[in-house]
C-alpha cells in the first residue's frame, strides 16, 4: 500500500510566474473555488513580463475561465487500470520516440474511490479531502539520470479531462512525492508534473494519472488520455530552455522571454534579467531585485532602476525604492514609475496607504495586491473596481444588469455587505457579497 503525504522539500510543478512593477507577482496556476491552487511551485521558469496584474476587487470571487465541455464518452482505445502494486509498465507497455515514452487510453476502468494507495497528492487536496478519483498508477524507470517530466496536456487527452498528475518514488508510507500538478492553468484543466531533482538512471518512480472530483460543468474526470513521459537533463549557461525543458545548471534560472511566451535562456542569477539571488546580495552592481524579498518560487529578477517619471517596458519595469510601474491613466498596457502613495501610484502597504485626498482602490492594500491610489468618486460615480476608489462608506459595484459599476453605499440594496456580513433593515447579504 502506498500512502505518501510526504512532500519533497523545493519540489512541485511548474508554475510560470510573471514578474511585474506594480505587484511583484502574477497569480500561480488555476484553481477553482473548491479546490486547491493548481501547483506548488518550484520556481523552474520565470517570465520577463511587466504585464500588470488584474485582481478582483477585495470580496468578489476570483473567475474560472473554463472551455464549454460536452459530455466525453469513455469508450475506445484502451482501458488502462493500475495500482500501486500492479502499475502500467511504461517501459514495456509504452511507445518510446526519442527521449519520450508514450501511452494512450482511458481511465474509466479505475476505481472510482480515491485507492488508499494515491491518497495525499499535494495538488488535489482541499478541506474536504483527497479528491484523486478514477485514478490509473504507472511504473517507470529511468534510462538516464535526468528531470522527469510527466504530461497530460498533450494531443490525445479530451480537453475536457480535468486530470492529475502525480510522481512519486515508491510504495508504502516512506515514499516521497516527487512532482504534482492538478492543471496548467485557469484554461487548461489538463495537467502536467516536473521532478525538481533529478532522478538516479535505474531508478523506478511511480506514476498516477486521477480525475479531479468533483467534477463541474465543464471538466469530466474520465476521459480518453495520452500521457507522456520524458526525461530531461539540465540545460547549459546560456543555452536555451523552455516551458517544456525548464531546468538549468546550478545558479541559473530559465527565463522566458518575450512576455507570454514559451522560449527562454539559462541565465546567471544575480546578472541583467537573471532570477534573484535567495541568499547574499541579490543581484550585481547597482541592480534591484523585482520582487522585496526573493523567495523559492517567487525570485524576482534583477535590473537597473528606472527613475521615476520613467516609462516601463515589457523588459524594463523595476523602479527605484519606493516606487513601483503603474498603468497610465486611461491606459490598459502602458506604466510608469510612480512614488507609491501618490495618484494613481501604487498603495502603501501600511496606513496612511494614500496622500491626503486619494483613497487606495483596495480596502487593505497587501504586496500582491497592492491596489492604486486615486482620487475618490462621489456616490453615484460610473466607476471601474481595479482602477477607481469611491468615497468613503461606498464601493464600486457591478450593477444587476452586469454592464457597468457604479459608487454604491455598503449595506444598502445592491451595494457592498457591511462587516459580519451584515445589511441595513430589510437587507440580507447574497452569496456575491451585496446586500439584496
Amino acid at each position: 500500500m502506498l500512502t505518501v503525504r510526504k512532500l519533497v522539500a523545493g519540489v512541485g510543478a511548474v508554475c510560470l510566474v510573471g514578474l511585474t512593477g506594480l505587484t511583484g507577482l502574477v497569480g500561480c496556476g488555476g484553481s477553482s473555488a473548491d479546490k486547491a491552487d493548481a501547483a506548488v511551485d518550484a520556481g523552474f521558469v520565470i517570465w520577463l513580463d511587466a504585464a500588470i496584474d488584474a485582481a478582483p476587487v477585495d470580496g468578489a470571487p476570483e473567475p474560472d475561465a473554463r472551455v464549454d465541455a460536452a459530455s466525453v464518452p469513455i469508450d475506445g482505445g484502451m482501458d488502462l487500470v493500475g495500482s500501486c502494486l500492479a502499475p502500467v509498465d511504461l517501459n514495456t507497455l509504452g511507445t518510446l520516440n526519442g527521449t519520450a515514452t508514450s501511452i494512450s487510453g482511458n481511465n474509466g476502468a479505475a476505481p472510482a474511490a480515491a485507492p488508499e494507495d494515491i491518497e495525499g497528492p499535494s495538488c488535489a487536496i482541499n478541506l474536504d479531502g483527497n479528491h484523486a478519483s478514477y485514478a490509473v498508477q504507472f511504473s517507470y524507470t529511468m534510462r538516464t539520470t535526468a528531470h522527469l517530466r510527466a504530461d497530460t496536456a498533450v494531443t490525445g487527452t479530451a480537453p475536457q479531462l480535468d486530470s492529475i498528475v502525480w510522481i512519486v518514488d515508491g510504495c508504502g508510507n516512506t515514499a516521497n512525492e516527487l512532482g504534482c500538478n492538478d492543471e496548467v492553468s485557469r484554461t487548461e484543466g489538463r495537467a502536467r508534473a516536473f521532478t525538481a531533482s533529478t532522478i538516479a538512471a535505474g531508478a523506478t518512480v511511480r506514476i498516477a494519472i486521477a480525475g479531479f472530483t468533483p467534477t463541474s460543468a465543464t471538466r469530466t474526470n474520465r476521459a480518453p488520455f495520452t500521457l507522456v513521459v520524458d526525461e530531461l537533463p539540465d540545460n547549459a549557461a546560456g543555452a536555451a530552455c523552455s516551458s517544456l525543458s525548464p531546468f538549468c545548471v546550478a545558479d541559473h534560472h530559465c527565463i522566458l522571454s518575450p512576455p507570454g511566451g514559451t522560449a527562454g535562456t539559462c541565465l546567471q542569477d544575480g546578472t541583467l534579467n537573471g532570477a534573484c539571488r535567495i541568499s547574499g546580495t541579490a543581484c550585481d552592481g547597482t541592480m534591484l531585485c523585482s520582487v522585496p524579498t526573493p523567495v523559492a518560487g517567487a525570485r524576482g529578477v534583477c535590473q537597473e532602476p528606472l527613475a521615476v517619471g520613467t516609462a516601463c517596458t515589457a523588459t524594463a519595469y523595476v523602479c527605484v525604492s519606493g516606487a513601483h510601474c503603474t498603468l497610465d491613466p486611461g491606459s490598459t498596457t502602458a506604466t510608469t514609475c510612480r512614488t507609491d502613495g501618490t495618484e494613481f501610484a501604487q498603495c502603501l502597504l501600511t496606513m496612511p496607504y494614500c496622500a491626503t485626498a486619494l483613497r487606495c482602490t483596495r480596502d487593505t492594500p497587501s504586496l500582491n495586491r497592492p491596489g492604486t491610489c486615486t482620487t475618490p468618486l462621489a456616490h453615484g460615480a460610473v466607476c471601474q473596481s481595479q482602477t477607481t476608489s469611491c468615497v468613503a462608506g461606498d464601493h464600486c459595484v457591478r450593477d444587476a444588469s452586469g454592464t457597468a459599476s457604479h459608487c454604491v453605499t455598503d449595506g444598502t440594496a445592491g451595494g457592498r455587505c457591511l462587516p459580519g456580513n451584515s445589511c441595513n433593515a430589510g437587507l440580507t447579504c447574497g452569496s456575491n457579497n451585496t446586500c439584496q
